[in-house]
């Protein structure tokens, strides 16, 4: 299956383990694989059990496609990426994602753009898992991706917070509305060294209207919204129709 928007998927395809009569109950896991452009391949593995933080959700693949194709499109996302881009000429460009869960989205970024230096940060329930799909990916020329632990709730590791930036990504993390508050903090700590200015990109899917707290809680910490569009997911029942939002935030600072 090829990784495009034209058209997003209604099945991702998904590989299980053998089952036979001397063992009826397959690993509790599965593998998703798509093709890239110039020939690459992506192949990821989620839990096929009831675990959230190690499955591939919708917001995750949108917001993955849409990286994907970033450089050759033109879209809200496009250009805060070719900003990002376009300021780190002399020397890499360095994106987190919070809350990567399978790790899907920051290696298809690592994959798909020269010269970056991507962190998959997640709680320690994701590690084994991302870092089974990280020894697996094929990153662009002069790109590298690793994981890092970063629960919201405590303080910016110093490895992390002293580190500029360019692009923070986060998708599918805004469903639980009482965790809003840590992850704006979190988000509020990436964004804030003045010496560049961070790009933040949102991928929700929405599923309840208590999850618009996020966006006051960003307004509250200054954080500018400068773009967003949607993404209609294929669906057999229009009338259960449904849309990944894409946003992309700012925290103002002299550039």
């Amino acid at each position: 299956m090829n990784l495009t928007t034209d058209p997003l998927p209604l099945v991702l395809p998904a590989w299980s383990g053998v089952f036979s009569s001397k063992s009826p109950t397959a690993d509790r896991v599965v593998f998703r694989r798509w093709n890239l452009p110039g020939g690459q391949h992506l192949r990821i593995q989620e839990e096929s059990g009831e675990s959230i933080a190690r499955h591939i959700w919708d917001a995750g693949l949108v917001l993955a496609v849409y990286l994907n194709e970033c450089i050759d499109t033109t879209n809200d996302l496009s250009t805060v990426i070719n900003q990002a881009i376009i300021t780190s000429t002399n020397r890499s460009l360095n994106v987190i994602e919070l809350g990567c869960g399978s790790g899907l989205v920051g290696i298809t970024f690592a994959q798909a753009v020269p010269r970056c230096q991507v962190i998959l940060t997640d709680r320690t329930e994701a590690q084994e898992l991302v870092e089974w799909n990280l020894s697996r990916m094929m990153p662009a020329d002069q790109s590298s991706a690793r994981f890092h632990v970063l629960n919201w709730e405590d303080e910016v590791p110093s490895g992390l917070n002293e580190k500029d930036f360019d692009l923070v990504l986060v998708s599918d993390c805004t469903y639980n509305p009482s965790s809003a508050p840590a992850l704006v903090k979190t988000l509020d700590a990436l964004a804030s060294p003045p010496s560049r200015c961070t790009g933040i990109v949102i991928a929700m899917k929405v599923r309840h209207p208590s999850e618009a707290v996020f966006f006051g809680l960003m307004a509250e910490a200054g954080m500018e919204q400068t773009g967003c569009f949607s993404v209609p997911l294929p669906s057999i029942m229009p009338d259960m129709s449904s849309t990944v939002d894409i946003h992309i935030f700012r925290k103002p600072f002299p550039c």
